[in-house]
């Protein structure tokens, strides 16, 4: 399993994100990046994703839109295309990395077995639920 990457500050790039592509309204559980895979705990705040075990943490709701602290508002869009990395290999396709929050690899993990998002081309990927 080969993790992904960021490179910078990952980015929505998709010329609309519709109403229906993104979740408004969550506080942050914890501390998240630009780019995170996120899930929504049983509380109601956004958390990063991890693929290491089978439960709500390995749920991807959405990608964090921007960057936000434990407490702040956060986003999570979906079904859109994202700035993300370099030197992507165009048609991958991505899982919940099983060892880094929020992170993606080019293979499944434990709890990250359904795809989350594919490369579109070496900087941008088009991220989704599971």
């Amino acid at each position: 399993m080969t993790e992904i990457t960021k490179a910078g500050t990952p980015s929505v790039s998709s010329a609309l994100t519709l109403p229906a592509n993104r979740i408004n309204g969550l506080l942050a559980g914890e501390d998240i990046a630009a780019g995170d895979a996120c899930h929504i705990g049983g509380n109601g705040k956004a958390y990063r994703s991890i693929g290491a075990i089978v439960d709500e943490a390995a749920d991807v709701r959405g990608f964090a839109a921007g960057e936000a602290s434990s407490g702040e508002a956060v986003t999570l869009a979906f079904d859109v295309t994202m700035r993300y990395g370099a030197a992507l290999t165009p048609s991958d396709t991505l899982y919940l990395s099983g060892t880094v929050r929020g992170g993606l690899a080019n293979s499944p993990s434990l709890g990250g077995t359904e795809p989350v998002a594919f490369v579109v081309d070496a900087t941008r990927i088009h991220v989704l639920q599971n």
